[in-house]
C-alpha cells in the first residue's frame, strides 16, 4: 500500500529493485551447486532417482507434479539453500542488549549471514541431504536464508512449492 501511496522513496525503490536482482542472480547460484552435489555423489543422485521414479511411473503423471512427494530431492534443495544461502540481510536493533557477551547499542545495523550462522560448527560444513531428512537440522534453520516477518524474501512461497 506504501508504493500505491507514493511514499516509499527513489533510493527505497532502488534497493528494493537490487535485492530483487542479486536474490535471482544467488537463486541461479543454488541450483548450481545441487547439480554439483547430484554429480558429485552418486549416491544422491540415486536417491533422486527413486524419488522420480516412485512418482512418475508413467508420463501421464507428470501432470501431478505439484501433488508429487519427493522428499529427497526437497532435502537435497533444503540442503544445498542451508549450505549455501545465497544472501545476508540487515536489522536494526531496537534497543540495547546483549547477545554472546557482546554489547550490541540500540539502533545498531547488524548484517545477518545464514551462510556463516549455518556453519557455526564444523559438522554442519559437509553437504548431508540425510540430515533434513532425519529432522537433524533445526526447522528455523531449513528458513533462515528466506529471512522472517515483513522484509523476508519475496520469493519465498515460490520457492517452497
Amino acid at each position: 500500500s506504501e508504493l500505491l501511496n507514493h511514499k516509499l522513496d527513489e533510493n527505497t525503490v532502488l534497493g528494493n529493485l537490487l535485492d530483487l536482482i542479486i536474490s535471482s542472480m544467488e537463486t541461479t547460484n543454488i541450483l548450481h551447486w545441487i547439480i554439483y552435489h547430484i554429480t558429485l555423489t552418486p549416491r544422491i543422485y540415486y536417491y533422486i532417482q527413486q524419488d522420480i521414479f516412485i512418482n512418475f511411473r508413467s508420463t501421464q503423471n507428470f501432470n501431478n507434479f505439484e501433488d508429487a512427494r519427493l522428499p529427497f530431492l526437497d532435502a537435497v534443495i533444503n540442503e544445498a539453500l542451508r549450505l549455501y544461502s545465497p544472501i545476508g540481510f540487515f536489522r536494526e536493533a531496537k534497543n540495547a542488549s546483549v547477545l554472546c557477551s557482546y554489547f550490541i547499542p540500540g539502533g545498531s545495523k547488524i548484517l545477518i549471514s545464514p551462510f556463516l550462522i549455518n556453519r557455526f560448527d564444523e559438522s554442519l560444513c559437509i553437504f548431508n541431504p540425510e540430515g533434513s531428512l532425519a529432522k537433524i537440522v533445526d526447522p528455523l534453520q531449513k528458513e533462515l536464508h528466506f529471512g522472517f516477518g515483513k522484509r523476508q524474501c519475496l520469493g519465498k512461497e515460490m520457492a517452497i512449492k
